[in-house]
């Protein structure tokens, strides 16, 4: 009962290779063991017409890379735990009109520990590299955006959503330690580098288009739910697309905190006020230029900002 079995299964699907390998004792009083599974360069592109076509976005292309541990212990509380890391390259997503909407150089990740039978997920990291979303904004002023059209407005007064949420917020904490926790996910270090966001804005006359270029995100230590303050800094770069020889404005955002508390300081500088013209134009007869410069800090704690 304490002989190691080791199954192997190795295979090449449409030029992919796809390797494993285990170690187990299925016939011990406790049962115990621990694989590895091993793809390389996965591409999802035959796979693709399996998806549903009720999905609010359209999947183009995708490759895949993973090396994955699962460990995995049968006794009288069961266990199961998977560590590794895997890699998504060349992604690219379309609208639902087959629009382009979103492409990413590469995702990856480090899993330091899966554990889906007590719902707690801790990452080591998560590098997003070279993401460009394309948001366009028809005539009709609906978005290309999931879930997003022209007719998204509030439905109630502005308190409402304050009113209903104080009797939730009021409760005792013990009540509140009673509810089901649900996941746990811990994220040492998020990354995002090269990021471009493209928005066309068709329902002004001349159409708008502008770039957020150069983004930068880093997030650290982050707790869900969370638990401590998530310290972040981020970077990118505004500017019209059409427009030659435009000088670009800075944008940096640094600070930490939780949705109880926090602080943020934005930094703004060669921000041109003609950016803003197209949407002031209606509102705002003299026709306003210049540049704009500025720090600002904004904190908060509980509902005092």
């Amino acid at each position: 009962r304490d002989v190691t079995v080791q199954p192997h299964l190795a295979f090449e699907l449409n030029g992919s290779a796809f390797d494993s390998a285990a170690q187990a004792t299925p016939f011990a009083q406790v049962r115990k063991g621990e694989a590895t599974l091993q793809i390389t360069h996965l591409d999802v592109a035959p796979y693709l017409p399996y998806l549903p076509a009720s999905l609010p976005v359209r999947l183009k292309a995708a490759v895949l890379d993973s090396s994955l541990k699962v460990s995995f212990e049968q006794a009288a509380t069961n266990k199961l735990l998977v560590s590794g890391a895997f890699k998504l390259s060349g992604i690219k997503l379309s609208d639902k009109a087959g629009g382009e909407l979103l492409s990413i150089a590469s995702v990856q990740t480090v899993v330091k520990a899966l554990r889906p039978l007590e719902q707690s997920l801790e990452l080591e990291s998560l590098e997003v590299n070279a993401p460009t979303l394309v948001v366009t904004r028809g005539k009709d002023g609906a978005l290309n955006l999931p879930g997003a059209s022209a007719s998204d407005k509030p439905t109630g007064p502005v308190g409402s959503v304050a009113a209903t949420a104080t009797p939730q917020s009021s409760q005792p904490a013990a009540a509140q330690a009673q509810a089901p926790s649900g996941w746990q996910v811990a994220l040492e270090r998020l990354q995002v580098q090269g990021g471009r966001i493209r928005l066309t804005d068709e329902s002004l006359a001349p159409t708008v288009k502008v770039d957020l270029a150069d983004t930068q995100l880093k997030l650290k230590d982050v707790h869900w739910p969370l638990s401590k303050p998530v310290r972040f800094e981020a970077a990118a770069k505004l500017l019209a697309r059409d427009v030659k020889g435009a000088k670009p404005a800075n944008i940096q955002l640094s600070g930490e905190g939780t949705g109880q508390a926090g602080a943020v300081t934005a930094k703004l500088s060669d921000l041109g006020l003609s950016l803003a013209a197209p949407y002031l134009v209606n509102y705002l007869v003299p026709q306003a230029n210049g540049m704009f410069e500025g720090e600002l800090t904004a904190s908060w704690k509980g509902s005092d900002l």
